[in-house]
């Protein structure tokens, strides 16, 4: 069971993220709060949303493929990263033991992420953590960097070490700061260079992703449910939010310096704050209402990019880019 959080890796391509933005409404994730919990219309509209930009970009990002298929796609990569730290910390003269649970898997088999469930946000909150760890399996080899997981054999191997030892295979693993990487983060960007978004790094392509990065990523405004949603969070005693969005990010930034018991403390906090935000959401028609705005803005990015849209599409054929596995 996997019961640290390991620091943010800064080389996750933005491609990946995007990605995210697009296939989440077609995949429902969610969130959730405290106390009882509304429930209507709005809880099911997210799961019913189409974006026009599937049809460009599937093929590229690996949207719309099945849970099998997907399952299958991060176990070889998980694998694959796994190799790929081990050969650099071969090369700087560490042991080092392969941990394929390192990154989590999807959840599979009829548990997908519902964060408009308040049953599964009563359990997962926004799902940043793993619920319930047993008591006294909170990882002890921890960093300023990151904590290995309980699970991981090179727990075993620290344990062996002198602590000058330990300190110098930590920061060969971890790298020395945010700028200076380790072999986490160099094998996580060796993967993203070989993952089928690539396409967008090519001369032809790099305007497009940076006119469809700036329309995903720069939000158009505070939107009229973003207002009815932050007051009702703020008569809920959650004020200071300004957009939805801000109440997972206020979560993740603090998983960024928690270890220790003070993932516990930050894990009951993620639920009471995501229940809270689901009935607000739920409250105010925010998922409908906010669907209606993106619809619009990705139609009108379709509209004026669609023959850079089929060449990406047409590219990606021709070269044989696809997310499926053997």
């Amino acid at each position: 069971m996997r019961i640290g959080v390991s620091r943010t890796i800064q080389s996750f391509s933005i491609a990946f993220a995007l990605v995210l933005g697009i296939s989440a409404c077609s995949n429902a994730s969610r969130s959730l709060s405290a106390g009882e919990v509304t429930t209507g219309d709005a809880a099911e509209s997210d799961s019913s949303f189409e974006s026009p930009l599937n049809e460009y970009l599937s093929l590229v990002l690996g949207i719309g493929h099945s849970p099998a298929e997907s399952l299958r796609w991060h176990e070889t990569r998980n694998m694959h990263r796994e190799s790929l730290i081990a050969q650099c910390m071969h090369e700087n003269g560490f042991d080092f033991e392969l941990f394929v649970d390192r990154y989590p898997l999807p959840i599979q088999d009829g548990e997908p992420w519902r964060r408009d469930d308040p049953v599964w946000v009563a359990e997962w909150g926004y799902g940043m953590q793993n619920p319930n760890p047993e008591p006294g399996t909170i990882p002890v080899h921890s960093t300023s960097r990151g904590i290995l997981d309980e699970n991981d054999p090179n727990v075993a191997l620290l344990v062996e070490m002198s602590q000058s030892e330990a300190d110098a295979w930590n920061r060969a693993f971890w790298g020395e700061s945010l700028e200076n990487y380790g072999c986490l983060d160099t094998a996580e960007l060796q993967l993203q260079e070989e993952q089928p978004g690539s396409i967008f790094e090519t001369e032809e392509f790099r305007p497009l992703f940076n006119a469809w990065r700036d329309m995903m990523m720069v939000p158009p405004g505070i939107s009229d449910a973003d207002l009815d949603w932050a007051n009702c969070m703020a008569d809920a005693g959650h004020p200071g939010f300004a957009q939805q969005s801000d109440a997972a990010t206020s979560i993740a930034l603090g998983l960024h310096n928690a270890t220790g018991s003070s993932l516990a403390e930050l894990r009951q906090k993620e639920i009471e704050l995501a229940l809270i935000d689901l009935n607000c959401r739920n409250a105010v028609d925010y998922t409908a209402r906010q669907n209606a705005d993106r619809l619009e803005r990705e139609t009108q990015f379709v509209n004026d990019h669609r023959a850079e849209l089929e060449a990406l599409r047409d590219a990606a054929e021709q070269r044989g880019i696809e997310w499926s596995v053997d």
